[in-house]
């Protein structure tokens, strides 16, 4: 909260006005590549130079703890810190945005962009990048027959396999979501599980 307050104390007795924005979420699928848009707005008083801006984008992790990614002073070129594993991933396009080249689950969490204006402040916007990859979905229908007198068989399953985050199996009857792990006695229910290589069945009794 010090530090907060001390930005906005210098931005106050300056005049000047720093806004920086950046999307609360990236969803990027797994393997691809992540690009998270970082944007300012400095608004100084009349005849007061503008200063050297400093872009840097940092992670951090569950504790709070940063690491610096990349920064650059405008208008020269980006540098690169050394991460171990994320320095041959990490880019920052001319506007900005930072590049996570072929994104793994490792990349997800929070990215951080600070723009610093000398001695008129800082300012910060955070992203929470989200990893996904779609699963391989296998619908297999049942063979068996089912007898009048029988327990309820088997219609079809449906696996859903290497898929990140934790995938969910869902069965809809005419649109509408079938009930599941009712009672017996429902004509169609439905059975299922999260986590990976999940499988689900429909079942009916009948």
């Amino acid at each position: 909260m010090e530090g907060a307050l001390l930005v906005l104390l210098l931005a106050t007795a300056f005049g000047a006005d720093l806004q920086v924005s950046s999307p609360e979420n990236v969803d990027v699928e797994l393997g691809a590549d992540a690009v998270v848009p970082c944007t300012y707005t400095l608004t100084v008083p009349p005849a007061t130079a503008r200063p050297p801006i400093i872009v840097q984008w940092f992670m951090a992790d569950d504790s709070g703890r940063r690491t610096r990614l990349v920064y650059r002073e405008e208008p020269h070129e980006y540098v690169v810190d050394t991460v171990p594993g994320k320095s041959e991933h990490v880019s920052l396009r001319p506007d900005n945005s930072l590049v996570l080249q072929r994104v793994r689950t490792l990349d997800e969490g929070v990215l951080v962009c600070q723009v610093s204006a000398k001695q008129l402040g800082s300012s910060e916007a955070s992203t929470q990048i989200r990893v996904y990859k779609n699963p391989e979905l296998t619908i297999k229908a049942s063979t068996a027959s089912i007898g009048v007198l029988h327990e309820p068989g088997k219609v079809a399953t449906c696996i859903a396999s290497r898929g990140f985050p934790a995938s969910s199996i869902e069965w809809l009857k005419d649109g509408e979501l079938l009930p599941e792990n009712q009672e017996k006695n429902e004509e169609l229910y439905m059975e299922g599980a999260r986590g990976e290589g999940v499988v689900g069945s429909l079942h009916r009794d009948l």
